[in-house]
C-alpha cells in the first residue's frame, strides 16, 4: 500500500466521486487533516481504492470508494489483505447506504451501528437565518451581542491571520483535561489553514479590537452539503457563537442546502448541543466486522451483564421491572447466549409453560426475553439463536412466543395464534345498566389468591387455550408482579357477588388495564362504562371473538408454531 499524502488528491478525488457517499468521513480533506492521527495508507485498483487506517495498535479499513458493483471485489481484496498481513477484517464508520448494499451479498459479515459516530445533518436555510421557535434560543445569544455594540470585523483567513488563529486557541483552550486532544486538533487546524487553497477550504474569523475571537472552516461534501471542519469563538462572548456559524454560512457555499457538523462522540453535553440545533436528519454510520457466532448456556458469571443488557434493550423496562424479571423469572439453565467472539450480544430464555387444550392439560414451551443488543440488530442474530435452539434442543417441540412485530417470525415456522383487539374506550356506550357494581381494593378482601385463583378459572370457561394458573401462581408471581411494575388491583362486585378483577395503572386521566378477568362476558360493557364515569379514557384488550363498539385495533398476543385444536376462543395473558 502507498502513503497517503496531498499530492495524491487528483487520484482519490477519482474515486471518491464514483462512490459519493454520504457522511463526512468520505472527504479527503479530513483524510489529510487527521492523517497524523490515523497514518492512512491506500492501494488502487482498476475499479477500486482502498484505505487503511492505524489508530493506536488498531488497523481498519474504510468503505471501499467505487461504483456499487464493485464493492464485491473491493471486500476481496480487503479480506485477503487483512489475512495475510495478520489483523483482523474491519470497517470503521460505513454508512447505511454502503451497508445495505454489502449485506446483499455478504451475510458473513456484521454490521454494527454505531450512534456515537452518526453524523448530526442541518438544514443551512435554518442554521443561516435563525428562523423558527426552535431557534429561538440562538436568536437570543444572536440579539444578546447584538446589544452590547460591539464592534467586529468579518473576513476570510489569510496567512497574516494564521498566528493570531493559534494564539486565541491557546488563550481558549485552558483546560488540562485532555492535553493530547488539544494538541492534536491544534495540529488539524493548523494544517488545514496552511493548505486551505489546495484543499479548496473556505474560512472566516471574526475580529474584536484587534484579535481574532472567533473562527470558522469548512469543505463542500456531495449531495448538496457542505462540512463545518471547525468552528471557535471565545465562550466568554455571549453570542459570539450563533455569529460565526451565520456570518460563514451567509458568505459561503450559495448553492449548498445541508450542512454536517460532525458526530457527538458519545458525549452527553455535544449530544445535547447538537440535537438543539434541531437536525434535518443523521448520517448513520456503522462498524463491520467478519460474524464468529457462537450460543451457548448461561453461566452464573452472565448474570449482571444479562440484567444490564434486558434494562437498556427493551424501552418499556425500568429498573424495578427488569429486578422482578431476574428474580422471578430467569433461569440460566433456560437461557442461551448469543456470542460474537467473546461478546454477548443477545440472550433468550425458553421455559416450560402449561395450557389448556380440550379442558387437558397440555406441556409446551415459552420463548421469552430474546434480545439482540441494539447496534447489532438487522444482522439476522435473532433469526440465527431462535434457529439453532429449535433445531437443537426443542427439535419437534411445540413453542409459543410474544413479538412486537409478529412478522418477522413467521418464517421460522410461528403462525399469529391469539389474536386480541385492543380497545380505548372514551364515552358510554348504550348498554343495559347493572346496578351496584363495586371496585373493591385488594387489600380488603380476604383470601385473595385464592379468589383471584377462582375468577381467572371461571373467566377461562368461556376460553381456551388459555395459561394454566394455580395459588402459587398468585402469590410468587402476580402480586409480586404488581408491585414490582406500580400496577394496581381492584377486586369487581356485582349484587354483592366477586365478578372479576383488574390489574392497572393510570397514566393521567386514563385508565390502562392490563389484564381484565370478567366471569361472564354481559359484564364487560357495564364495567367500562362505570370506569369511564371517573376516568377519560379506559384502555383494555380483550379476545378477537368479543365485539364491542368502541375505537379498536386487532394484535398479535401470543405466536405459535403448531395448532390448537379447539373451536372455543382462544385467551392467553402472559406477559412474560
Amino acid at each position: 500500500m502507498k502513503k497517503l499524502t496531498l499530492n495524491d488528491y487528483k487520484t482519490v478525488k477519482y474515486y471518491l466521486d464514483l462512490a459519493q457517499y454520504d457522511g463526512y468521513n468520505s472527504n479527503f480533506v479530513n483524510m489529510m487533516l487527521w492523517d497524523h492521527e490515523y497514518n492512512i495508507f491506500y492501494h488502487q485498483e482498476e475499479h477500486f481504492l482502498v484505505m487503511l487506517h492505524t489508530y493506536g495498535n488498531e488497523r481498519f479499513f474504510s468503505m471501499p470508494f467505487c461504483k456499487s458493483k464493485y464493492i464485491d471485489d473491493a471486500i476481496e481484496y480487503m479480506k485477503n489483505y487483512a489475512n495475510k498481513n495478520h489483523f483482523s477484517f474491519k470497517i470503521e464508520v460505513a454508512t447505511e447506504d454502503f451497508v445495505n448494499k454489502l449485506k446483499i451479498n455478504h451475510s458473513e459479515l456484521l454490521c454494527i451501528e454505531d450512534r456515537n459516530n452518526f453524523d448530526y445533518v442541518y438544514l443551512k436555510e435554518n442554521l443561516m437565518t435563525l428562523k423558527g421557535k426552535k431557534m429561538q434560543k440562538r436568536r437570543n445569544h444572536l440579539n444578546a451581542f447584538k446589544k452590547s455594540n460591539i464592534d467586529y470585523i468579518y473576513k476570510e483567513i489569510e496567512d497574516h491571520d494564521i498566528d493570531a488563529v493559534l494564539k486565541c486557541l491557546r488563550k481558549w483552550d485552558d483546560s488540562k483535561d485532555n492535553e493530547e486532544s488539544i494538541q492534536s486538533e491544534y495540529i488539524a487546524i493548523m494544517y488545514a489553514l496552511i493548505h486551505r487553497h489546495e484543499l479548496h477550504l473556505k474560512t472566516g474569523c471574526i475580529y474584536i479590537n484587534n484579535e481574532i475571537e472567533a473562527f470558522a472552516i469548512g469543505s463542500e461534501l456531495y449531495h448538496q452539503t457542505i462540512e463545518i471542519h471547525f468552528e471557535k469563538a471565545n465562550k466568554n462572548i455571549r453570542g459570539l457563537y450563533v455569529l460565526i456559524g451565520q456570518l460563514f454560512l451567509q458568505n459561503n457555499y450559495p448553492d449548498a442546502l445541508y450542512v454536517n457538523r460532525e458526530e457527538d462522540m458519545g458525549l452527553e453535553s455535544l449530544r445535547k448541543s447538537k440535537m438543539d440545533l434541531h437536525p434535518d436528519h443523521m448520517v448513520k454510520k456503522y462498524t463491520i466486522i467478519e460474524k464468529n457466532l457462537r450460543i451457548r448456556k448461561a453461566e452464573d458469571s452472565d448474570f449482571n451483564l444479562l440484567q444490564s443488557n434486558w434494562l437498556n434493550t427493551f424501552e418499556d423496562e425500568d429498573q424495578l421491572s427488569t429486578q422482578f424479571y431476574f428474580s422471578h423469572l430467569y433461569k440460566k439453565e433456560n437461557t442461551y447466549l448469543l456470542q460474537n467472539n467473546e461478546k454477548i450480544i443477545g440472550c433468550m430464555q425458553i421455559r416450560p409453560f402449561t395450557i389448556s387444550e380440550h379442558d387437558k392439560i397440555k406441556s409446551v414451551y415459552f420463548i421469552l426475553g430474546v434480545i439482540v443488543k441494539k447496534a447489532f440488530r438487522h444482522n439476522g442474530c435473532m433469526n440465527t439463536m431462535i434457529r439453532y435452539v429449535l433445531d437443537n434442543d426443542f427439535k419437534n417441540k411445540q413453542v409459543m412466543l410474544q413479538a412486537y412485530i409478529p412478522e418477522i417470525y413467521h418464517h421460522l415456522g410461528f403462525k399469529d395464534t391469539y389474536i386480541n383487539i385492543h380497545y380505548r374506550a372514551d364515552k358510554v356506550i348504550d348498554n343495559e345498566e347493572l346496578k351496584d357494581i363495586i371496585f373493591i381494593d385488594d387489600v380488603d378482601i380476604k383470601e385473595k389468591e385464592e379468589n383471584l385463583l377462582m375468577l381467572y378459572k371461571r373467566h377461562c370457561k368461556q376460553y381456551d387455550g388459555y395459561y394454566v394458573r394455580d395459588n402459587n401462581y398468585y402469590r410468587n408471581y402476580f402480586i409480586p408482579r404488581l408491585e414490582s411494575l406500580n400496577r394496581n388491583l381492584k377486586f369487581i362486585k356485582v349484587d354483592n357477588e366477586l365478578i372479576g378483577y383488574i390489574e392497572y395503572e393510570i397514566n393521567r386521566n386514563e385508565l390502562i388495564i392490563t389484564e381484565f378477568i370478567y366471569t361472564e362476558k354481559k359484564y364487560i360493557v357495564p364495567i367500562i362504562n362505570f370506569l369511564l364515569e371517573k376516568y377519560k379514557v379506559v384502555q383494555f384488550d380483550l379476545p378477537e371473538s368479543i365485539d364491542v363498539e368502541w375505537n379498536s385495533k386487532p394484535y398479535c398476543q401470543m405466536l405459535a408454531n403448531f395448532s390448537l385444536k379447539t373451536k372455543s376462543p382462544l385467551y392467553i395473558n402472559e406477559i412474560y
